[in-house]
């Protein structure tokens, strides 16, 4: 973008002359971000699960499994700070790749994350955490339970999904 200056005798709109491209300042080079940040490393503990082990260490959220995950908006082209990211809970068949299954990803409907360091938007790196009810595995059978996060930048970028897998057990073992 450029800008440049007309000067007009006495307020008046004609007779004037029109300043140089050339001056320092009369350049202005504007980036666009519409890349989303990046969820990686997630991370559920206790895991494996049998739909009653939850989060040690959890005052908050005593009957809860912690999702963690890392965001990272890169500087190509530009690096904005994470703004926010949510997570979802499906069965391993679905995906948000999927068009019969975007309703079930909405943006916005997910489980909200919690910054670590409670707060967003200071940083284009950021790592959150989710405490998802143990109840929510009451849904799923025996095998794996499928945990997706996607994360947003101050720009107003979606990021890709990421995934992982958690794996419900709730047989006891046999002895023999």
């Amino acid at each position: 973008l450029y800008a440049h200056a007309y000067e007009a005798p006495n307020g008046t709109t004609t007779g004037g002359r029109w300043g140089s491209y050339s001056l320092p300042g009369a350049s202005i080079q504007f980036v666009i971000d519409n890349i989303g940040p990046v969820a990686s490393n997630l991370v559920i503990d206790p895991s494996p699960n049998n739909g009653k082990s939850s989060q040690s260490g959890n005052l908050n959220f005593l009957d809860s499994l912690q999702l963690q995950a890392n965001l990272l908006d890169s500087a190509s082209p530009i690096a904005s700070n994470i703004a926010g990211a949510e997570a979802f809970v499906t069965d391993t068949s679905k995906s948000p790749a999927n068009a019969a299954d975007a309703a079930l990803f909405t943006t916005g409907t997910g489980a909200e994350m919690i910054p670590a360091g409670a707060v967003w938007g200071d940083a284009p790196g950021k790592q959150a955490y989710a405490y998802i009810p143990l109840a929510v595995l009451t849904a799923y059978p025996d095998g794996p339970v499928r945990f997706w996060v996607h994360a947003q930048d101050v720009a107003g970028n979606w990021g890709p999904f990421a995934y992982t897998d958690l794996t419900v057990d709730r047989k006891a073992p046999v002895l023999t």
